[in-house]
């Protein structure tokens, strides 16, 4: 998509058409909302900082915080703050500062959806890898043993895999958080060789790259 038509679009009175459908208690025009949100922005600097100037991610995150049936509107308003904030280190500080990590950390635990899984966990993924605060930040909330318990209750999936991509990146950038997969008590190594035995050659990779990690930190715990 062209930049301008994000820009045109907010000059034509488009921001406060989607502004009022966020608020509004229509899911089937809600998550559309988010979705136009999300095409507008990705990928474009210009038109992450227009919709952060308009003061939307404090919307998004409260639909994330208060939505608690519909699955598409909590994985489109997902894509919408993912691509606000994506390689954008003004739209990672906002996200900071409204407390958006917890609220992402909520969504991904509260609901049993492969998709919301997915969504969530890949955004925390990126955030760890392009914000060494939001490392920092997700440790301190818990992140590990709440991955760790999401991952030991999930069947094998796609969101499985997503999630344990989660838990290595945040380990890889963060040395207490990895010292914390090493804790015996968590049951990670227990959970990584019983998965070896069953992965897909996805995941698989994914188990054997992180045991590989587990094995090279757990020589000096």
């Amino acid at each position: 998509m062209n930049p301008r038509f994000c820009l045109d679009f907010h000059k034509i009175g488009g921001f406060n058409v989607l502004r009022s459908i966020l608020v509004a208690s229509n899911p089937e025009l809600k998550w559309r909302a988010a979705d136009i949100i999300a095409t507008l922005v990705q990928n474009y600097e210009d038109c992450q900082k227009a919709v952060l100037d308009a003061d939307f991610l404090p919307i998004l995150l409260n639909i994330l915080d208060s939505e608690k049936e519909n699955e598409n509107v909590l994985v489109k308003t997902l894509f919408a703050v993912s691509a606000l904030t994506r390689d954008n280190k003004d739209g990672q500080e906002h996200l900071l500062r409204s407390d958006g990590l917890s609220v992402i950390l909520r969504v991904m635990c509260a609901h049993t959806s492969d998709r919301i899984k997915t969504k969530a966990a890949f955004m925390l993924s990126a955030l760890c890898s392009s914000e060494p605060r939001a490392s920092a930040e997700l440790h301190r909330m818990g992140m590990v043993s709440m991955l760790v318990a999401i991952y030991k209750e999930t069947e094998p999936c796609p969101s499985s895999e997503y999630v344990l991509s989660a838990l290595l990146t945040l380990a890889k950038t963060n040395s207490e958080a990895l010292k914390e997969c090493c804790n015996s008590d968590l049951g990670l190594k227990e959970v990584l060789q019983a998965r070896l035995k069953a992965m897909g050659n996805e995941e698989r990779f994914m188990v054997q790259h992180f045991s590989g990690r587990w094995n090279q930190r757990s020589r000096g715990c």
